[in-house]
């Protein structure tokens, strides 16, 4: 399954992603990605965000480039439900993600 998310011209944090039943496995980058590595924001209830981090402090961090297909590991993910992609940099122009998931067994 895929879906995808925008980070919009000028900005560094992406539409918000709801995972429903799913595990981010991928992502990939645009051809024109301009944003450098990912990080996230995670949210409970799909309203109130806050940094993804992990048990460290240190951010979960994406090493991005354009045209490029991310592995994700899907334990960093597990029991996530709402997201947001956050560019190391405001990007040129409009950005679209591609969202790999699988279903949750």
């Amino acid at each position: 399954m895929s879906q995808s998310t925008i980070i919009h011209s000028g900005q560094t944090v992406s539409d918000p992603i709801d995972l429903v039943t799913a595990d981010l496995v991928r992502v990939t980058t645009p051809a024109g990605w301009d944003g450098g590595n990912l990080t996230a924001q995670v949210s409970y209830d799909g309203t109130n965000y806050t940094a993804y981090v992990d048990e460290t402090g240190a951010a979960l961090t994406l090493v991005a480039a354009a045209s490029k297909t991310i592995r994700v590991p899907p334990l960093d993910w597990d029991g996530v439900r709402f997201f947001k992609l956050v560019a190391a940099s405001a990007v040129g122009a409009d950005r679209t993600l591609i969202l790999t998931t699988i279903e949750r067994g």
